[in-house]
């Protein structure tokens, strides 16, 4: 918990300090919005949805890791992710503009469940088998071209997009082999939570502001600033935890 604690206090509390307190001086709004558990109540604001389907996964993935990492994993798995599009399904039938209040957020189950599923394998030096993988890519790609984008369906698909993505680079990351690449993405990963609060903070700053008009260069500006500032709080903290 602290790992997400530390940088949502310090970065996202000071984001809405400044969005809230001194651009829009909403008292209200700010103490609305600051604690981890607005987003089941307002939905996602101002991007921090991330924050608080962490927390939520971090209570859950205790459980759920215990009941994957058996012999019937891959069984245990298939069924977590049935229930959990059942689950979406179900929330969105019932309560539809509930559901798409939170859906950013709650379509991410299946996903954590597969994830958890994909850590076990890798655990166990399991490979990534091509002839499987391309036929979930044949599959997902004749689904994406007919679902139409309204459909709750279509935020899987686009979901299922980033995972194969992500598949595909680990087979020719394994098959090139270069240290320092998995080096690179490794120290990316370490500090992802803080670049992801950053890019909002410092993104909505410079826009507020009309700092650089073009839009890719304030992009840009955006992420370099974001990546320095993450590394240099990322090493104060972490070095104060180990004390």
């Amino acid at each position: 918990m602290t790992r997400v604690y530390i940088p949502y206090f310090c970065i996202g509390v000071s984001y809405f300090f400044w969005k809230y307190i001194i651009v829009q001086t909403d008292i209200a709004k700010f103490f609305s919005f600051i604690f981890p558990v607005s987003f089941w109540i307002y939905g996602n604001i101002e991007g921090m949805w991330y924050i608080d389907i962490i927390l939520a996964f971090y209570l859950i993935f205790p459980f759920l890791y215990k009941c994957i990492d058996s012999k019937k994993s891959k069984s245990i798995t298939i069924l977590f992710i049935v229930l959990a599009v059942w689950m979406n399904v179900f929330l969105y039938y019932y309560d539809r503009v509930y559901y798409e209040l939170i859906a950013i957020g709650i379509s991410k189950v299946p996903l954590l469940v597969f994830g958890i599923y994909v850590g076990k394998c890798s655990y166990e030096k399991m490979k990534i088998k091509w002839k499987n993988l391309l036929l979930v890519s044949i599959m997902w790609f004749s689904a994406y071209i007919f679902v139409p984008k309204e459909f709750m369906w279509y935020t899987w698909l686009c979901d299922i997009r980033s995972v194969l993505g992500c598949l595909y680079l680990v087979i020719i990351l394994d098959l090139i082999k270069k240290k320092y690449i998995n080096d690179i993405l490794s120290f990316f990963g370490v500090i992802t939570l803080e670049l992801y609060l950053l890019h909002l903070f410092i993104g909505d700053v410079l826009s507020t502001y009309h700092v650089w008009e073009n839009n890719m260069l304030r992009y840009c500006i955006t992420i370099v600033l974001s990546v320095i500032i993450a590394c240099f709080f990322s090493g104060i903290y972490r070095k104060k935890l180990r004390k």
